[in-house]
């Protein structure tokens, strides 16, 4: 495979298992608030958390895999995650609210994607260069 066909698939697969983890949070969340563990004031906050959360695991499987290296490869996953949940929001919701949490949570999002690509740039080991052979004259 070339290289582009393995960064777009590092993409799309960064980008699917942020989404899969985001929606497993999200139903975590939802079971905690119906069951009274987290109220309902906490919600917001803890959803910017989880947001930050399913960023990483997704952000560092990109930053691993794709050439293009670590902070960029996260951050286009974090862009297309979040592209993601604005569509999703639009069509759900019939349009995205301008709120102040609709910034915030794509700021989580950016958040989490920054954090992975600094964190996942640690991979590569730096070569040792070989002592030159010193000749006898």
């Amino acid at each position: 495979m070339s290289k582009q066909k393995e960064s777009a698939a590092a993409f799309l697969k960064g980008t699917g298992m942020t989404l899969l983890l985001y929606i497993l949070l999200q139903m975590l969340l939802a079971l905690l608030a119906v069951k009274g563990a987290l109220p309902e004031k906490r919600l917001f906050p803890a959803q910017a958390v989880t947001a930050v959360l399913a960023m990483l695991p997704g952000g560092l499987y990109a930053a691993r895999r794709s050439g293009l290296g670590a902070l960029p490869s996260a951050m286009l996953t974090a862009l297309s995650f979040a592209v993601l949940l604005s569509l999703v929001g639009l069509l759900v919701y019939d349009g995205v609210a301008q709120t102040g949490q609709t910034v915030v949570l794509l700021l989580a999002v950016a958040a989490g994607g920054l954090l992975a690509g600094l964190l996942g740039g640690g991979g590569k080991k730096k070569r040792k260069k070989r002592p030159a052979v010193r000749r006898r004259s």
